[in-house]
């Protein structure tokens, strides 16, 4: 696919959520260096006011910061409402916030699972369903939603975060189809094992600055979906090459030596 005009991010405002760490912290960077000012969104206010300051000092674009629990329930309408009533135009969407739970299904607290589910879909198609309109409205905009490369495949011992994956790709690609001639550039950003701190150390796994390079090189391409990273592109690949049967299989080994 031919490569399109690069998208500007200069002087745009972008929503960036999960943004005290990690990967969403990586896009507030490079979002910042673009010349995008910025709303930082997550639960802890101390590491979102330092990220605030140095972007600030090293950028002078204009930072909010916003506290929010996204996984409770009425946590992204209670996002919206905030920016509704100050009137902030978001042009630029990063659906990052989300979490993983792994054991057994049923050895998973249902109130868990509900909060995990509200997380990392509920929220992605609140905020993606709120903000897209006046994007299209304006024609012009970006949304990246945070995929994985296990919504690519079944997740055993880890179900409803690879189901839920499953739910960003697919929805992400979908809209992106249903608004290809709008002018706003919607992404989902599938990536393998990265650094964020908490996990494991896997082999081979990609830095945070890696993952959100990869994700801006999709929408300046203006692809619907993007693996970021070899380990990924083999996981989406698995199905291809093994029966429906065998890559669960695999996969249950593999889930289960991560919950041992």
């Amino acid at each position: 696919m031919s490569r399109r005009e690069r998208y500007d991010y200069s002087g745009k405002t972008a929503l960036v959520t999960g943004a005290s760490s990690a990967i969403g912290a990586a896009f507030a960077r490079r979002l910042a260096a673009r010349g995008s000012n910025l709303i930082l969104v997550a639960r802890n206010v101390e590491k979102m006011q330092a990220l605030a300051a140095e972007l600030v000092d090293g950028h002078g674009v204009v930072v909010d910061v916003e506290q929010h629990d996204l996984g409770a329930p009425g946590g992204a309408q209670g996002l919206l409402r905030g920016l509704d009533e100050s009137s902030k135009r978001v042009d630029v969407l990063i659906n990052n916030a989300g979490g993983g739970i792994f054991d057994s299904f049923t050895g998973i607290d249902p109130d868990v699972l509900r909060d995990h589910t509200q997380l990392n879909v509920m929220t992605v198609l609140e905020l993606t369903r709120a903000l897209l309109p006046p994007m299209l409205a304006n024609r012009d905009g970006v949304i990246i939603n945070m995929a994985s490369s296990t919504g690519y495949l079944p997740v055993p011992f880890g179900a409803a975060y690879g189901a839920s994956k499953a739910f960003v790709l697919h929805l992400t690609e979908a809209i992106w189809a249903e608004n290809r001639e709008s002018g706003v550039r919607i992404l989902a950003l599938a990536p393998g094992p990265f650094d964020n701190g908490t996990q494991r150390d896997f082999k081979n796994q990609r830095t945070v600055q890696q993952v959100t390079a990869t994700a801006f090189d999709g929408v300046d391409r203006d692809v619907p979906s993007i693996l970021d990273g070899n380990a990924a592109r083999q996981q989406a690949l698995l199905p291809r090459l093994a029966s429906r049967r065998r890559v669960i299989e695999i996969a249950a080994r593999v889930g289960r030596k991560i919950v041992t």
